[in-house]
């Protein structure tokens, strides 16, 4: 009975910190002079939420890209202990119900002639020891 209440808090625990795309909205426009695809983040929630606005890491797979902040880990004992990060570094930025912020040079490239998906995703654990919105949201550019 007690391991099946550890794990009925450790899952509330993750699905507190994880939150769906209605809650942040990502998308996109595009520099005339430069061509460059511009990515901003919308709170459309009603509550505040701290996003991620710097240095993020872009993982390109097929026609998606996504950004994340890097995860850094310890090993200690054989176990994997996940280290917790400077937040000034990931420019973290508190986003009221309605605000919008841009993510600063997220290094997507150039917008092509081929549609290309956009993800911003922050797992739960890191978001979770963060103090971060965590989840994941798309669009398309």
């Amino acid at each position: 009975m007690k391991n099946l209440l550890k794990s009925l808090f450790f899952l509330a625990l993750v699905c507190s910190a994880t939150t769906h795309a209605n809650d942040l909205k990502i998308f996109t426009d595009v520099s005339r002079a430069t061509n460059e695809v511009r990515v901003y983040l919308q709170n459309i929630s009603k509550k505040p939420y701290v996003v991620l606005t710097k240095n993020l890491t872009v993982e390109l797979s097929g026609n998606t890209l996504t950004l994340s902040p890097d995860r850094h880990v310890l090993v200690l004992n054989q176990q994997m202990v996940m280290l917790k990060e400077d937040l000034s570094y990931y420019g973290a930025v508190t986003l009221n119900p309605g605000e919008t912020t841009y993510v600063h040079r997220p290094n997507v490239g150039l917008k092509t002639e081929e549609e290309k998906v956009l993800k911003y995703k922050i797992q739960a654990k890191w978001a979770t020891l963060h103090g971060v919105w965590g989840g994941n949201t798309q669009t398309l550019f």
